[in-house]
């Protein structure tokens, strides 16, 4: 059985990446498939055994990860396994995306049982969540890229751990000594320096990016006051957000609402 679906998203005025633009779901009862892939793609084995033909034999048990940053075609069934289970996500090539490939390895391993329940979460909120379902699913396999990507300051928990901090409490107040105190890593240089190395950015400065992103998705997608958006954000006050804000998207809060209102 073959489960091939483009996810619909609402328009987007910020770019949410990575998500996929098309997600093939199969089970495989010995019979072959073939198919094709137009962008960058992540080929996630579930369960069984992914026996590709083309394009070079191989098998692959369940928990391989196969990552091209180009188009392909595949010849697969499910070798020697009675029942096998996969899911590719495609992916636009956006420069977001983009700067993920040169650091992606070709071939790599993660627990099925974790890739199992990415993929569940990841295409649930795909089909069921038209509105925020692209930015769930963004978010998830943000996270899983990065610890797939051979670039080691990415793989560093404690940059994983502080990105993952700041998504968790981004409302609250925080500095610099927080976001250090809350990873454990001893000295805030370090972590600064990785961080940077990760994202070209220091943490405060991405603590701030992310309120910025948050606030406005809240313009688009509610019609609360911009004194409980700053409140829900984390920021000081409505004056202090609308000078952020209308610095980093070049237009005010009020404008960038009426532009991208999303209904």
């Amino acid at each position: 059985m073959i489960f091939d679906f483009h996810p619909f998203y609402p328009p987007r005025p910020y770019p949410v990446s990575p998500v996929p633009s098309r997600v093939v779901e199969l089970t495989i009862r010995k019979q072959s498939i073939k198919l094709k892939f137009f962008g960058p793609h992540l080929f996630f084995v579930l369960a069984g055994i992914a026996h590709l033909r083309d394009p070079a034999p191989a098998d692959h048990p369940a928990g391989t990860v196969l990552f091209s940053a180009t188009s392909a075609s595949y010849t697969i069934s499910s070798g020697s396994a009675a029942v096998s289970s996969l899911c590719i996500y495609e992916f636009e090539d956006v420069p977001t995306f983009s700067a993920f490939a040169p650091h992606l390895p070709p071939c790599s391993t993660s627990p099925a049982a974790s890739l199992s329940n990415l993929t569940e979460t990841v295409n649930d909120a795909l089909k069921n969540d038209p509105v925020s379902g692209d930015i769930t699913a963004a978010s998830l396999l943000y996270s899983f890229l990065l610890t797939l990507t051979t670039r080691t300051s990415c793989r560093e928990p404690a940059v994983r751990n502080a990105a993952a901090f700041i998504a968790r409490h981004f409302a609250e107040p925080l500095g610099a000594a927080d976001i250090e105190q809350a990873v454990d890593i001893g000295g805030g240089e370090n972590l600064s320096r990785s961080f940077t190395d990760a994202f070209d950015i220091r943490p405060v400065e991405y603590l701030k990016r992310y309120r910025l992103h948050r606030a406005a998705i809240l313009l688009a997608d509610t019609n609360d006051s911009l004194e409980d958006i700053a409140r829900a954000c984390g920021f000081s006050g409505r004056s202090y957000l609308s000078a952020l804000f209308t610095k980093h998207y070049g237009k005010s809060p009020a404008e960038y609402r009426r532009k991208h209102r999303l209904s």
